[in-house]
């Protein structure tokens, strides 16, 4: 699927997605360490980039043009975790457009993504 083809891509821009992991309290209790050590250290999940699928996303991307990269990049890299409305609003757009044509933008990219698989062709008849 397209999306998890983007979220890949945008691991592989930046290293990770989503809001900023953070490793101590944000208080005076932050310098605090129990005697046990780390007791509350949650399971690091390692997820794996595919480095060449996320080089053809960006072949593609780049493909489509300034405009377009700069709304996925928006959308996937620099703020996943925004709501549309302020995506939008940091584009300079109304809310409406920027998730219309997000939509196109996405179904193009699913199209040329499609286009690039090794021994796939469209036009043949087999």
């Amino acid at each position: 699927m397209v999306q998890d083809r983007l979220l890949n891509w945008a691991r592989w821009c930046n290293g990770w997605v989503g809001p900023v992991r953070q490793t101590r309290a944000a208080s005076a209790e932050g310098n605090y360490i129990p005697e046990l050590g780390d007791v509350w250290e949650p399971d690091e999940i390692e997820i794996e980039i595919d480095e060449l699928d996320a080089e053809r996303v960006e072949k593609a991307i780049t493909e489509l043009g300034p405009w377009a990269r700069k709304m996925l990049r928006f959308r996937f890299v620099d703020f996943p975790d925004h709501q549309s409305y302020t995506i939008a609003q940091r584009l300079r757009i109304s809310e409406d457009r920027f998730i219309n044509e997000l939509k196109g933008l996405i179904r193009r990219l699913e199209w040329m993504l499609n286009e690039q698989k090794p021994g796939f062709r469209r036009d043949s008849a087999n």
